[in-house]
């Protein structure tokens, strides 16, 4: 392992003399409040207190609440809100990967009906083992991470860092939230991507100063440049980018634990949509027959919505309501809705010339619009043989 860092560390820029630091002007204890935790002053710490004052669109940053459905979406016991720990790194390169180091950590938790953003910035590469050994010990008391694109990306970088130097791993035993696959879940289909900036611009409503803050991308080059340079002007910035992503993880978590909490705040149909389907795979069947139902009030030839609240009343044993559903989606030729009827008339009510007609309206639509599912096709060309050979019988 040693010898594979040797060879490693030649990539980095060479190490500047204590003197030319000291008399520099511009390391990052010189341009920003702070406190070294190590003697050597390998690890640099920040920390801010937002009190509850601190708010966007109505959000407070005095307490949260998270409910059911968010924990068992992420497959985690349902935490409170003393057991959560927001972090997000800052690296060296955004590929990952063995040579890859992480150099600043930014960690949210609550205190005191506060919110507090501790950062842990590394000023040299071969003060690693020392971040790693202070970054242990702000692990401990917490039990679930929440991140932006951490399960993939910062918490395996930060396990293997901690395996590299050969040291324990805290990370192991922590359980997981990670905001992205929940934000994708809801906004994919409303928004251009789901990237943190533009949940924050589109559905968090904040704005970054573009003066303080730098482009992710450009986060890596220009910590290689502080090395060489000993000049932490830019990383004053990459600070901020880092607390900012911190913060914006708390108010989308916040926002997302109020709107599943109280539904009838939501607004925006796509949204409600994203929400109603969430309640729905984690069997919440009363929350998203509640949304469904939302969305058909405010659009009621809304197609997704109407086969998705059909299929839920289906699963429910709710035929009435599922049957009227079919029967307007029918008016508008959606096959699913015809096979349903087929179905619905075939085995249930043993109806078997409406269900005849319907599976020959099915199949008009499948001819006529050259639909490509083969096995539709199949099952429907089955039943409508399996339904004349009733009928003849029956005659």
């Amino acid at each position: 392992m040693k010898d594979l860092e040797k060879i490693l560390s030649k990539a980095l820029p060479d190490k500047i003399p204590s003197q030319i630091i000291a008399e520099s002007g511009k390391e990052i204890h010189h341009l920003t409040e702070g406190e070294y935790l190590d003697k050597p002053k390998k690890v640099f710490h920040k920390q801010y207190t937002l009190d509850s004052n601190f708010e966007t669109k109505g959000q407070k940053t005095d307490s949260l609440n998270i409910p059911e459905v968010i924990a068992r979406y992420a497959g985690i016991p349902l935490p409170k809100q003393e057991d959560l720990l927001f972090i997000d790194t800052e690296t060296t390169g955004l590929a990952g990967g063995t040579g890859t180091y992480i150099f600043l950590v930014g960690l949210g938790y609550f205190r005191k009906n506060s919110f507090q953003v501790d950062q842990l910035f590394l000023t040299d590469i071969d003060g690693e083992e020392s971040f790693l050994r202070e970054l242990h010990k702000y692990l401990a008391g917490f039990t679930t991470f929440v991140s932006y694109n951490g399960k993939s990306f910062d918490i395996p970088l930060l396990s293997g860092r901690y395996i590299f130097n050969q040291s324990e791993n805290p990370t192991v035993n922590f359980f997981h939230l990670d905001l992205l696959h929940l934000s994708r879940r809801i906004w994919k289909n409303s928004l251009t991507d789901c990237t943190l900036g533009t949940i924050e611009k589109e559905i968090l409503g904040l704005c970054r100063q573009v003066d303080k803050d730098i482009p992710g991308l450009e986060i890596p080059q220009e910590y290689f440049y502080y090395l060489q340079s000993r000049d932490a002007t830019d990383m004053v910035r990459v600070l901020h980018h880092n607390y900012y992503d911190v913060i914006s993880m708390y108010l989308l978590l916040s926002k997302l634990s109020i709107f599943l909490t109280d539904t009838d705040s939501l607004e925006f149909l796509e949204e409600i949509l994203g929400m109603a389907k969430l309640f729905a795979e984690q069997r919440d069947f009363l929350a998203a027959e509640k949304l469904f139902r939302k969305i058909l009030q405010l659009h009621p030839q809304h197609k997704d919505g109407r086969k998705r609240l059909s299929y839920l009343y289906k699963n429910n044993c709710d035929l009435c309501n599922a049957v009227k559903l079919w029967e307007r989606a029918a008016e508008d030729n959606e096959i699913y809705a015809f096979i349903e009827l087929a179905k619905h008339y075939e085995h249930r009510l043993k109806n078997y010339e409406t269900a005849l007609k319907y599976t020959q309206n099915a199949l008009k639509i499948v001819y006529s619009s050259c639909y490509e599912n083969t096995q539709i096709l199949a099952e429907l060309q089955h039943r409508l043989n399996r339904l004349e050979n009733r009928l003849t019988h029956e005659r």
